[in-house]
């Protein structure tokens, strides 16, 4: 007859024996049998025998048995397949007999079975660990919490009552585990020897593997990089380049390994244990080998370890599917033996979740749209390819291309840069072709342009008599925190630049304002020194994570308030406040200073929130030699991440020129002068600072800091 679950009341929670076609399946020790001899099989085709076990005789179908053998986890239907045909293979079902395919539904199991439950003296004793209990065989330990819990297995944070050392006893409660606790023991050994102690390994202090309870000690490696990120308020409070720098750390780690044959095989988050004393201090620890295994196991006999737990070599012949489904590549998901590229990619899932800022997200179609920086998506797409064959060779290449970030995209700027010359030159020469026949027509249709323009602006001045010279003044920091210093003077440039978009309005160079820093100035004595007929000035101050910002004008004949607004954005958000500061200008300061009907097209916005940080960072900078280099790496690594942004552009051909004409740049950085400043005219026409800056040479000033004012000047009228 079949067994078709119909068993006795309370056997649902008890172990079973199970007898089937020529096989034995003992559900306690999860071990296989077939025609009395052991057979050896991985975890996720023995839960699918069990299932099928458990409803044998009817119909399961694929999604019960995704749901029952991958809980909780989004899982192709080629996982599936792939453990029914390891399945097939171990019991001998070459031709599909005992598990039969129900096409588009699911499978059957077709033969008769038998079972039993289990009450042989060899049972598995019940764990029951609680909190404060010492720990079995180790009475000088406490457990303070359990760290993970299952019906195998458990996982508890220990501590020495009298020294408040921590400890983690990692327990097993069948076969299968404690074979997982042994290959633990002995990677653990072989890479102790082997690298002589590293540090970025848990080290295995102490071990039972003899009598119940089945145990492992280990040193405390501090949080998992999940749970350490939401110590940290989330990922999205964690700087950039510290993501970055952690992954390059671990996949250095997963690199020393590979050197010693090691393969982890299960790579993942909670596998990652970070150790800090605050963010910017770490020490990552790669953790939990119980699915690693040995490229070449003979090394286990040159250091005298016994091989425990490793009667699977990884070879051709048995190619394993132990790992979480998230982090595994491709190929092992397909049958493939793993690799060093399969822990690598491993390494591009986590990377890409660090970025994008959720350990949930997998690596789906369409994940370029979630990262930012154009260095790092190459990056990821190269470590995670679907293609072993195309992916990148090795852990330590990647950590290596992760460390060398900011390099990379200085010269990929400077390989860009180049292009632009060389487009730039070729565009010279064939205009300078076309253009010879015409000459004389064009520089009359010039005179005729300049007269229009000339008579245009006449009649905007004459026709609106409130119109003149607006001074855009640094803005004051009315709180104790400053680390947001810098917004004294990026907010005023802003502003000025916003501002020049409104063609009617003369706006004071930036340069001019730049030194009324003082608290308390006199608006009226500060318009007048400048010849400013409006003064806008302001003040902000950082509260927790708000930014607040107040902006007003003023009438500086009559000391009369113009306009006056505030507004309160997330301090991290600069994008926000940028967009914020853009429509109150054109929509409210803009009106205010009467040009409402004169604001031409909206300046391009910027795209990347670090980009825009650091463009804004760079205004503080001075123009002095060493510290104008310091504002061009700054500005190289903004136009990296957002190379759309023209004041970005702008201002780096501003640097270029300095570091030209007062520093020792000579005539190749004054190409790359023109060249950035090329493009930020392609990007917007009407970035009047770039324009100002190709013609800069025309006229050389004596002093950089008239040259400062010169290419501070946001608007020529």
């Amino acid at each position: 007859m079949f067994h078709n679950g119909s068993r006795d009341e309370g056997s649902e929670l008890s172990d079973r024996l199970w007898h089937f076609a020529n096989c034995e399946f003992n559900e306690l020790r999860l071990e296989l049998r077939v025609n009395g001899k052991p057979v050896e099989l991985e975890l996720k085709p023995l839960d699918l025998l069990l299932h099928l076990l458990r409803r044998a005789g009817a119909v399961v179908t694929k999604q019960e048995l995704l749901e029952a053998v991958w809980p909780g986890l989004m899982v192709v239907d080629g996982s599936l397949a792939t453990a029914m045909s390891k399945l097939r293979g171990a019991i001998g079902d070459e031709n599909s007999s005992v598990v039969q395919t129900v096409p588009r539904v699911g499978y059957r199991l077709a033969v008769p079975v038998r079972s039993k439950p289990i009450t042989d003296s060899g049972s598995w004793a019940e764990l029951c660990l609680k909190t404060g209990d010492t720990v079995p065989g180790r009475e000088h330990w406490r457990f303070v919490r359990a760290l993970d819990v299952s019906k195998s297995s458990e996982v508890w944070l220990a501590e020495h009552p009298k020294t408040h050392e921590l400890r983690v006893f990692k327990f097993a409660s069948n076969e299968a585990r404690l074979k997982a606790l042994k290959r633990e023991v002995t990677v653990s050994r072989f890479l102790r020897q082997f690298l002589d102690n590293r540090p970025e390994f848990v080290h295995i202090l102490e071990w039972n593997l003899e009598s119940q309870p089945y145990f492992l000690e280990s040193e405390y490696g501090g949080l998992n990089l999940a749970a350490w990120t939401e110590s940290h308020s989330g990922l999205s409070n964690i700087p950039m380049e510290t993501r970055v720098r952690l992954l390059a750390d671990v996949a250095q780690a997963v690199a020393a390994a590979h050197t010693a044959g090691v393969l982890h095989k299960d790579l993942k988050p909670a596998n990652i244990l970070v150790i800090s004393a605050d963010i910017s201090k770490w020490q990552v620890k790669v953790a939990d080998f119980g699915s690693a295994s040995l490229v070449e196991p003979s090394r286990l006999r040159a250091l005298g370890i016994t091989n425990l737990g490793l009667t699977q070599t990884g070879g051709p012949q048995s190619p394993s599917l132990t790992g979480t489904l998230m982090y595994l590549a491709p190929e092992v998901l397909s049958g493939q033996r793993p690799t060093a590229a399969s822990d690598v990619y491993a390494l591009g899932v986590m990377l890409y979740q660090l970025v994008a800022g959720d350990f949930r997200k997998p690596l789906s179609p369409g994940w370029e749209a979630d990262i930012v920086d154009p260095i790092i998506r190459e990056d990821i797409a190269q470590a995670a390819c679907g293609d072993p064959a195309r992916r990148l060779t090795s852990a330590a290449e990647l950590s290596e291309r992760l460390l060398s970030i900011d390099r990379r995209r200085i010269e990929r700027g400077q390989r860009d840069q180049a292009r632009v010359l060389q487009q730039l030159a070729e565009r010279k020469r064939e205009q300078a072709r076309l253009r010879r026949p015409w000459v004389l027509v064009a520089g009359m249709a010039v005179l005729v342009a300049l007269s229009v323009s000339l008579l245009f602006y006449r009649k905007a001045f004459s026709s609106n008599p409130k119109l003149g010279a607006v001074a855009v003044l640094p803005f004051q920091n009315a709180g104790s925190d400053h680390a947001v210093d810098f917004l004294s003077l990026a907010l005023a440039d802003e502003i000025a630049t916003q501002l020049s978009y409104t063609r009617a309005l003369p706006i004071r160079p930036f340069a001019v304002t730049s030194k009324y820093t003082q608290p308390n100035l006199d608006p009226q004595k500060v318009g007048r020194e400048m010849g400013a007929a409006s003064i806008v000035m302001g003040h902000f101050f950082r509260m927790n994570e708000q930014l607040q910002v107040t902006l007003e004008a003023l009438d500086v004949e009559s000391n009369r308030l113009l306009w006056r607004d505030t507004l309160n954005v997330p301090a991290e958000n600069l994008l926000a406040m940028q967009e914020h500061i853009a429509a109150l200008t054109s929509g409210g300061l803009a009106p205010a200073l009467g040009a409402s009907a004169l604001i031409t097209d909206a300046p391009v916005r910027p795209s990347n929130e670090e980009a825009y940080d650091l463009y804004l960072r760079s205004d503080a900078i001075s123009s002095d030699a060493l510290p104008n280099k310091e504002a061009i790496g700054i500005l190289q690594r903004a136009v990296g991440l957002d190379p759309n942004y023209a004041p970005a552009w702008s201002a780096l051909s501003k640097r270029y020129y300095f570091e030209a004409d007062y520093a020792s740049g000579g005539q190749a950085m004054m190409q790359r002068s023109d060249a950035a400043a090329e493009r930020a005219l392609a990007i917007d026409p009407n970035n009047v600072t770039a324009g100002a800056n190709l013609p800069k040479r025309m006229r050389k000033p004596k002093t950089c800091s008239a040259v400062a004012r010169i290419l501070r000047m946001p608007n020529l009228f």
